[in-house]
């Protein structure tokens, strides 16, 4: 019996479909199920069979089915089709009988998925109607991928919201990081009978991390690409018969666990012939990568503590010089083919901004060392422009790869408070020199001239503070309050001192900022001077410049972009440009979906906070007076508001561009359009054409045109300054101890 359905994609569709009623099925047993049940009846007598023979059947019965399915084996008979056809509905349901209500299994080849499991029947039981429901694929795939974009590490929700204290600072590079396998850690859920593998590799670590959790020893008897046998390597002296057989599975296309033998009557013995150096070198690639001074001794220590395996110390060495000689390759691998990435990425982006630097080597003519590289793509230069609010976040995060280095980036807001990323660089580190070569590379690709209308968002590192006054000495710099708040905790760790200090940094007028500093300085005085220290102008909202719609003194955007990052930052160098580089293609691609599908005059989470005013005016009251000023009273404080030039006594409406509760009031009371009263940063329409110009897509490197040129090679390796802290230097005999507690070497030595 064959059941066909068609649909169409919208609506339900109800279709036809025969079953030929049970009573008239024949059954016969096909030739299929006789081959089953001599095989079964093989493997009953064969119990008793060594274990080599088992596996010459397992292997022949392949080959037959194989063939099987090559010469395209089918049954030709009615009577046996009928049995099969019964066998189907006697799988489903056992007492099935004409007209039960029994299941179909509908094919969801177009997307469809049955409404109803039940089937009704029509007046003559010869029909069913199936209900199938409109296709919604592509809607829950918009859906979820606008829920996941407006649940990404895009900081920008609190901005408004004066009550929220901020979380502290944490260092996500020491952060603990889940990197999930394909498999679970229980052993029975590495092998188990039926399980599928992509590869051979993949087998091969499933069988070695099997060896590490139980601690039995077993090695491999057959290995090839496509027939994998592994067994105790007790199978002979004390007979145990633990077994694993994984072959090649032609229906599924992938490597599938045929035998598998969970029994072990063996002991424990404590080592595996798995765990070779390889191996070794596999568990420890992450662990070497991040700190690569980890000895040979430690690491034969943490896998008999962690494992309770013992390997050799030679071993442990071959593995971490594998890994050294891995990773030393991929990265004058990346660094040869800079200089055609490059290339791809200016003809794939026309006018996009890439700039390398090299250091020129000993010999003239020789091979060049890098030393720092900027990107910046013509579509999100251009679209900032156009349609960004004029403030740009600096910060820098640590490169995670054996190369030190570190990242610079600048990311705008845009008018729904979510992270724009405009440009980023790669150095060696972090200092004056590098800081004030990413400003002027910035600044020529922005047009920032002296930076007049600009507002910049930081934290106080010398090297950005010296590159900004120099390069944009007009433009307002902004401090990180919660860098300074980080700061300044660690000799004033007190709650409320935390208190107060947002309530500083959160006023809006020069009054209650005054009023809050009192505040604290009767509370606590060594507190205030301390925070006289840190130029509270730089971070505190009375004393911002007008004009950029924004009141964050806070660097979210530059740390919402290194978390989004950091991942890639773990990667070698075009790796990691690549994958930043799609990251932000792919985010732009999204937000012109959600901006398309935006109907609100208004961004998101400026319509709600526009609403939140106008709630909040129910509270206020207005008094009339001549021209455009009113006069507005709340909570017995008076208020004046200026209509014309938009501007309210509380200092909210001037500084964010969106109407106050005091504002709002005004607005309702006297009728008047709201429209005419938000900036236009916050417009939809200026939010859509922010993303309308999306970035390009960049080919992959085999497909990158070779321009020649001499191979560039990695920066040298930087060790830190200073003395290592683990390695005490050894002192005279005369020299007094640095520690009061300990003896000195004087009359002893």
């Amino acid at each position: 019996m064959v059941k066909t359905f068609t649909g169409r994609r919208g609506g339900r569709t109800k279709i036809p479909v025969r079953r030929q009623p049970l009573s008239e099925v024949q059954p016969e047993i096909s030739t299929a199920t006789e081959t089953e049940r001599t095989n079964s009846n093989v493997g009953e007598e064969a119990r008793g069979v060594c274990e080599e023979e088992i596996t010459n059947m397992v292997e022949a019965c392949e080959e037959q089915r194989s063939r099987e399915e090559e010469e395209g084996f089918e049954v030709e008979t009615e009577g046996e089709k009928n049995g099969n056809e019964e066998e189907d509905v006697e799988s489903s349901d056992n007492t099935s009988v004409e007209g039960d209500d029994c299941e179909v299994i509908v094919e969801d080849r177009a997307g469809y998925k049955e409404l109803e499991p039940s089937l009704r029947s029509n007046d003559d039981g010869d029909f069913f109607e199936v209900e199938v429901c409109e296709d919604a694929h592509f809607v829950e795939a918009g859906c979820e991928d606008a829920n996941a974009e407006y649940d990404s590490d895009d900081i920008g929700h609190d901005m408004w919201d004066d009550e929220h204290i901020p979380d502290p600072l944490s260092d996500n590079d020491c952060e603990e990081e889940d990197h999930n396998r394909q498999f679970n850690s229980g052993s029975d859920e590495l092998l188990a009978l039926g399980k599928t593998f992509n590869n051979a590799g993949e087998f091969k670590y499933a069988v070695l991390m099997y060896s590490l959790k139980t601690q039995y020893d077993i090695t491999f008897y057959k290995s090839s690409v496509d027939r994998l046998g592994v067994r105790c390597t007790q199978h002979i002296e004390e007979k145990c018969p633990w077994r694993v057989y994984c072959s090649f599975e032609r229906g599924r296309n992938k490597l599938m666990v045929k035998v598998f033998i969970n029994n072990h009557i063996c002991v424990r013995s404590g080592y595996t012939k798995l765990l070779k150096s390889g191996a070794i070198a596999l568990l420890w690639e992450e662990r070497l990568r991040l700190n690569h001074k980890i000895k040979s001794q430690d690491m034969v220590d943490e896998i008999k503590r962690e494992h309770n395996m013992i390997v050799t110390l030679s071993q442990c060495r071959r593995a971490k010089t594998l890994l050294s000689r891995r990773r030393k390759a991929c990265h004058e691998a990346h660094f040869a083919r800079i200089w055609d990435y490059q290339e791809e990425v200016r003809e794939s982006n026309s006018g996009s901004t890439m700039e390398i630097e090299t250091i020129p080597g000993p010999v003239p003519g020789g091979k060049q060392r890098f030393h720092r590289l900027y990107v910046c793509f013509e579509a999100l230069k251009s679209s900032w422009k156009q349609s960004c609010r004029p403030i740009i976040g600096l910060d820098a995060a640590f490169m995670k790869w054996d190369v030190k280095g570190q990242m610079l980036a600048a990311v705008g807001r845009d008018g729904d408070n979510r992270i724009f990323p405009i440009a980023w660089a790669v150095v060696e580190v972090e200092d004056n020199p590098n800081w004030l070569w990413f400003v002027q590379l910035l600044k020529t690709d922005l047009g920032l001239e002296d930076g007049a209308d600009i507002t910049i968002i930081s934290d106080k590192h010398k090297g950005i503070l010296a590159a900004v006054h120099e390069e944009l000495p007009k433009a307002e710099h902004r401090m990180c309050a919660r860098h300074i708040l980080e700061n300044w905790k660690k000799t004033n760790k007190d709650i409320e001192l935390e208190r107060k200090f947002w309530k500083i940094a959160r006023s809006y007028t020069v009054e209650d900022f005054e009023s809050n500093l009192e505040a604290l300085k009767n509370y606590n005085q060594g507190a205030y001077d301390s925070l006289q220290c840190t130029q509270p102008k730089t971070w505190s909202r009375p004393f911002f410049k007008l004009g950029s719609c924004c009141n964050d003194n806070l660097n979210n955007l530059s740390e919402s972009f290194n978390r989004s990052v950091r991942e890639a930052r773990r990667k070698p160098l075009l790796d990691m440009l690549t994958d930043v580089r799609r990251q932000c293609m792919v985010r732009n691609a999204k937000r012109a979906l959600i901006t398309g599908r935006w109907k609100m005059r208004f961004t998101p989470r400026s319509d709600k906070e526009i609403e939140l005013n106008r709630q909040k005016a129910k509270e206020c009251k207005r008094y009339m007076s001549t021209g455009n000023l009113h006069e507005v009273d709340f909570n017995g404080t008076g208020y004046s508001v200026d209509m014309e030039k938009k501007t309210c006594g509380c200092g909210y409406w001037q500084m964010n561009g969106i109407p106050c509760m005091h504002a709002m009031c005004v607005i309702t009371t006297t009728r008047l359009d709201l429209n005419d009263y938000v900036s236009d940063y916050y417009l939809t329409s200026r939010w859509r054409e922010l993303y309308v110009r999306g970035m390009k897509p960049v080919q992959g490197m085999k497909l990158w045109r070779r321009l020649g040129r001499l191979p560039v090679l990695p920066p040298p390796s930087r060790a830190n300054k200073g003395r290592p802290h683990d390695r005490a230097r050894r002192k005279g005999p005369h020299e007094s101890s640095s520690n009061s507690c300990k003896l000195t070497r004087h009359g002893r030595v």
